[in-house]
C-alpha cells in the first residue's frame, strides 16, 4: 500500500493517462483503397510536458520541426534517435511553423513571419543560426510553402503572397481568410484549401499571376474545432479537429475518422517518402502509415535535375 501512494505521489501532473491509440474508422465504402488502412492504430512518438500547437516535416536534415510552448525545436522522430532540441534564437513566441525550403524554416508570429536556418541539431549549441529577416505583416496566424520559393500567409483579414524580391501581395481578403487557421495548396498549385474552425473552404489559385478567386465553403466538411489541414498528391484532405483526425475526398466527402483522446492541433505528413502522417493532441505527437503522399513543393534539387534534363534555365546551352 504505501508503495501504492508513493508511486501515485511521483506521478508527472501534465501527463494524460495512456488509453487505447486513435484508430482509423471507416465512413464511406468506395472502390479506392482509403488513405489510411480502417482500423490503423497510430503510434506514439513523442510525450511534451507543453501541448503540441504546430508540426512540419524538414527534409535536410529529415526531422520535424513542433511547436511547444510557444517555442520552435526540431525533433528526430526515429525510434533509435529520438531527440528533441530547441531552435536557437526565436525572437517572438511562435504559433505555426512551414517549411519554406530545404534549409528555412518559417515561424508565425505576433509580429509577422520570420524565416530563419535549420541546420543538424548538434550544430546549434555550437553555432546558434541568426535571424534571416522578418516580414512586417502584423500577427501571422499560419503559412503554407509554394513552387518558386514563395509563402502563403494568413494575417489580419488577408491571405498573403510572398516572393523573393518582390513586396507581399494580397490574394484574397474577407471573412474567410479572417477566420483561417491553416493553409494547404493542391499539387498541381491551382487550388487553396483554408480550414477555419468550422470547416473548409478553397479557391482556384495561380501563383504565377499572383491572383486568387474567392474563396467558397465546401458544405460536406463541417465540424467543431477545425485547426489544421493537409493534401496529399491525389487531393484528398485530412483534417484536424476537436474530435480527432478527418479524412475526405477531393469533393468533401468523408472517408475516415481517427477519433482522439484530446482535439487534435496540427498534422503534417512526413518521413523519407512523404507518406507518414503525424499528428498532435495534447501534449501528445503521433505518427501513422498511410498508402499517399502529402504534397510538397520541388526541391531546388529536383528542379535543378528538371532543368539538365530538358536543357532549360541555366543548362540551356550546355554542350552546345
Amino acid at each position: 500500500m504505501l508503495l501504492h501512494y508513493l508511486v501515485v505521489g511521483l506521478a508527472t501532473p501534465s501527463t494524460p493517462p495512456m488509453g487505447p491509440a486513435p484508430a482509423a474508422v471507416l465512413q464511406a465504402l468506395r472502390p479506392m483503397v482509403p488513405p489510411i488502412a480502417p482500423g490503423a492504430a497510430a503510434t506514439l512518438v513523442l510525450q511534451r510536458e507543453n501541448d503540441i500547437d504546430s508540426l512540419a516535416w524538414l527534409t535536410s536534415p529529415p526531422s520535424l520541426a513542433l511547436v511547444s510552448g510557444g517555442r520552435p525545436f526540431i525533433c528526430d522522430p526515429r525510434p533509435s534517435r529520438r531527440s528533441v532540441n530547441p531552435l536557437p534564437q526565436a525572437a517572438a513566441t511562435t504559433s505555426r511553423l512551414a517549411a519554406l525550403d530545404e534549409s528555412h524554416i518559417a515561424c508565425c508570429t505576433a509580429k509577422g513571419v520570420i524565416a530563419m536556418p535549420t541546420s543538424p541539431p548538434k550544430a546549434f549549441a555550437q553555432a546558434p543560426a541568426p535571424l534571416l529577416g522578418a516580414l512586417g505583416l502584423g500577427a501571422a496566424r499560419c503559412a503554407v510553402p509554394a513552387r518558386g520559393g514563395r509563402l502563403l500567409v494568413a494575417s489580419g483579414d488577408a491571405v498573403v503572397l510572398l516572393r523573393p524580391e518582390a513586396p507581399p501581395c494580397p490574394l484574397m481578403r474577407g471573412e474567410l481568410p479572417a477566420a483561417t487557421v491553416s493553409l494547404a495548396i493542391s499539387d498541381d498549385a491551382r487550388t487553396l484549401h483554408l480550414c477555419t474552425a468550422t470547416g473548409v473552404a478553397r479557391a482556384a489559385l495561380d501563383l504565377d499571376a499572383a491572383t486568387a478567386a474567392p474563396a467558397e465553403r465546401v458544405p460536406e466538411l463541417a465540424f467543431r474545432g477545425g485547426a489544421a489541414l493537409a493534401v496529399d498528391v491525389d487531393g484528398s484532405l485530412f483534417v484536424a479537429t476537436a474530435d480527432g483526425l478527418l479524412v475526405s475526398d477531393e469533393e468533401g466527402e468523408v472517408l475516415l475518422t481517427m477519433p482522439t483522446p484530446s482535439p487534435a492541433s496540427d498534422l503534417c505528413f512526413g518521413g523519407q517518402q512523404g507518406s507518414e502522417l503525424f499528428f498532435s493532441t495534447g501534449t501528445q505527437l503521433w505518427s501513422v502509415p498511410t498508402s499517399t503522399r502529402g504534397v510538397r513543393p520541388p526541391s531546388a534539387a529536383f528542379l535543378r535535375a528538371i532543368d539538365k534534363q530538358t536543357a532549360a534555365g541555366e543548362f540551356r546551352h550546355a554542350g552546345w
